[in-house]
């Protein structure tokens, strides 16, 4: 589970939590029951209680997973995430009233308000990520079931997104301030809200990308395209972030002109994947290096980062499905391992090639290796 360096160092939230839990308890049982909790209710919210404690203090989200029943035969997904973001939510409020009570006025109220947050959505992604692994399985046998049924997957795809999407809605509403002013304080943590479940969209829909890649009936379409062409929208999806990080891209073509026959959308989806990765290992103020070659083989499109790279036993995993770099999980890189897995899928099925490998002392370089168009 991927925590930030500022609540590690501190805890204080778990702190705070743990020393206030019949007031947190009573707050989260009225705000999961929705009126004057009965025993049984009481129960339950001292059970999520006693979970989401050991999530925050020992970094185990395990009884979490155990009290949503989440696992591999799981049913009614939909359900279980609406009930995780609802408890979640509860139990959200409950320790921040329990903070504005206690400590209103007072020099850590602020900054306990803003590790409530980091620590509740750390907690959640820890939950959640595996869970959306659990759904990508799901998805392929959901949609060897709609083959055979003639159902439709993009059905079932739009039930997956759903609870997400309207979280996602109601925290912009109330970030523009459209549903009344609310304190800094709040508006932070409605924007760590918003952001963690934009990832979790996300993912949703690269698992969707996936399902689709796998499909024996999916076809590409393709076309020749000019090679700078397709290494510019690729750079156009990653450009503002890497002027946030202030990292330059760089690129060097042997011959702008050159064309490979490419499904555009699936070929720039790979190629930015591949710049994604770059730039959240490349250290701020150095550059992303893109380079074109030609040879007896096709054309090579390489991607360098500045970055410390990649131990050499990862090099043959990098691009598994969910596999991630033992350095990238050290240095807390956020990701799911599934951008790499897709841009091998892409470059395999355009007969291509692609490669990793760590250049000593200049970062990580990936190579994809492209037949030429024909004529």
């Amino acid at each position: 589970m991927a925590h930030t360096t500022s609540q590690r160092q501190s805890g204080a939230f778990s702190d705070f939590v743990s020393s206030h839990p019949e007031r947190i308890l009573e707050i989260l049982a009225q705000e999961l029951s929705g009126h004057a909790p009965k025993r049984e209710e009481l129960a339950h919210a001292r059970q999520f209680y006693n979970a989401m404690l050991i999530a925050l203090t020992a970094e185990d989200v395990n009884p979490l997973a155990g009290m949503f029943e989440l696992g591999p035969s799981m049913e009614q997904p939909n359900e279980r995430m609406d009930s995780i973001f609802r408890h979640f939510e509860a139990f959200a409020t409950a320790a921040h009233q329990v903070i504005q009570d206690e400590l209103a006025g007072q020099k850590y109220h602020d900054q306990l308000l803003l590790a409530l947050t980091d620590d509740i959505l750390t907690v959640e992604r820890g939950l959640l990520l595996p869970y959306i692994g659990t759904l990508n399985s799901r998805i392929a046998k959901m949609h060897l079931a709609a083959q055979a049924s003639g159902s439709s997957l993009s059905v079932t795809l739009h039930e997956l997104r759903r609870p997400l999407t309207i979280l996602s809605s109601y925290s912009q509403l109330l970030s523009t301030g459209m549903l009344g002013n609310l304190p800094e304080p709040v508006m932070t943590a409605i924007e760590g809200i918003t952001s963690s479940t934009d990832m979790m969209i996300q993912l949703v829909n690269t698992l969707a990308e996936i399902s689709r890649l796998e499909d024996p009936d999916d076809e590409f379409q393709l076309e020749p395209h000019r090679l700078d062409e397709i290494v510019g929208h690729a750079i156009e999806n990653i450009e503002v972030e890497a002027k946030l990080r202030e990292t330059a891209i760089t690129t060097a073509y042997h011959d702008p002109t050159a064309t490979i026959n490419v499904d555009r959308r699936r070929f720039v989806m790979a190629l930015t994947n591949i710049l994604s990765n770059a730039l959240k290992h490349t250290p701020p103020g150095t550059s992303i290096d893109i380079a074109s070659t030609r040879d007896g083989k096709g054309i090579h499109i390489t991607v360098r980062d500045h970055g410390p790279g990649f131990p050499p036993e990862d090099a043959d995993h990098l691009f598994e499905k969910y596999f991630r770099s033992s350095h990238a999980q050290k240095r807390k890189v956020p990701g799911t391992g599934l951008g790499l897995f897709i841009v091998k899928t892409v470059i395999e099925r355009h007969r291509g090639t692609v490669l990793a490998r760590t250049v000593p002392d200049a970062g990580a370089e990936f190579e994809i290796i492209m037949p030429e168009k024909e004529g």
